[in-house]
């Protein structure tokens, strides 16, 4: 190999993978109503609640499937999001009349590789969700402390844990040899949040 082309490591082609695998289905989710309607320029409260409401309930069933994946994080213990939602909720109750979300059902998941797979999905939304924060702040004046607490997440820690969350996903798939189940559990995330959002 010369000095301009270094070899790809088996994780890096992983990851790579796993993101063209995805892309379409990432692009889609940011289409749906939901989505377009959270960063809209005219972002209303009722809006920002009927979000939120959704995604509390997408929370609720992720939150449920962790613990099967839970032993493969030993340095890091996960901060329930679900709190963080249901304070901004709190918050937003005093100033718009919360609407109704329909239950989301989250897609069964047969092994760990699969749980992995739906973790790379919404723990990696919460680099999204450092954006959105600012929008929110830019629109409707919400902060970190009051009504945006969801977005705001783990705060400038965002960037490391997703690092630490993909050093633990590559070094799995690499020792099991799972990509295709990791990837299957991605997608099959991505196509029932954008269902549900649609």
């Amino acid at each position: 190999m010369s000095g301009s082309t270094a070899a790809i490591s088996r994780e890096q082609l992983f990851l790579q993978n796993l993101r063209s695998a995805t892309a379409t289905m990432h692009h889609n989710l940011e289409q749906t109503r939901l989505s377009q309607d959270l960063m809209r320029a005219d972002l209303s409260l009722q809006r920002y609640a009927t979000y939120l409401m959704h995604m509390r309930n997408v929370m609720t069933a992720y939150e449920s499937i962790l613990n099967r994946a839970a032993h493969l994080f030993p340095k890091i213990q996960y901060q329930s999001k679900l709190p963080l939602i249901n304070e901004d909720l709190q918050y937003l109750s005093s100033l718009v009349d919360l609407p109704a979300a329909s239950n989301y059902n989250m897609p069964v998941f047969d092994t760990e590789a699969h749980v992995l797979g739906c973790m790379y999905v919404i723990e990696g939304s919460a680099l999204g969700g450092r954006m959105i924060l600012n929008h929110i702040k830019n629109v409707i004046g919400f902060d970190e402390q009051n009504g945006a607490r969801f977005f705001a997440g783990a705060g400038d820690k965002t960037g490391m844990l997703w690092k630490y969350f993909l050093g633990i996903l590559t070094a799995y798939v690499v020792e099991h040899d799972c990509e295709e189940q990791v990837i299957c559990g991605a997608q099959v995330t991505f196509a029932a949040i954008c269902d549900y959002f649609a």
